[in-house]
């Protein structure tokens, strides 16, 4: 069988998380190996993983939009389908994103309250 792999991967021992169905479905995995452009993920069975998903591995602060390349009973390979069009960013900037978004929005409904006449 020959290399398909545009770039080498490297061994990895990573745990990460996939989420899936608008993340209400979300199924924990290992990360074997590794590379700019994909990785290969390991489950206790790749069944209902869907074609395209999130995956987040928390020990790099980082999430990347997964597409299944090639799947066996409990491990796949995907290719990364952010890795060139994006640097992904890391979990800490998303999670204080959405916190200060949801005080912007609370400070609002403050301001509408307080300027509504008594």
């Amino acid at each position: 069988m020959s290399e398909r792999r545009r770039l080498p991967r490297n061994r990895t021992y990573f745990g990460g998380s996939i989420a899936f169905n608008n993340r209400y479905s979300a199924q924990d995995c290992t990360i074997k190996n590794m590379s700019a452009d994909g990785a290969m993920l390991t489950f206790a069975s790749t069944a209902s993983i869907p074609e395209v998903f999130d995956l987040t591995i928390a020990q790099k602060s980082r999430s990347y939009i997964g597409k299944v390349i090639w799947r066996e009973p409990e491990r796949m390979g995907i290719m990364f389908l952010n890795s060139k069009l994006e640097t992904p960013i890391p979990l800490d900037l998303v999670r204080r994103l959405k916190a200060c978004e949801a005080e912007k929005e609370a400070l609002k409904q403050r301001i509408a309250r307080l300027s509504e006449p008594a």
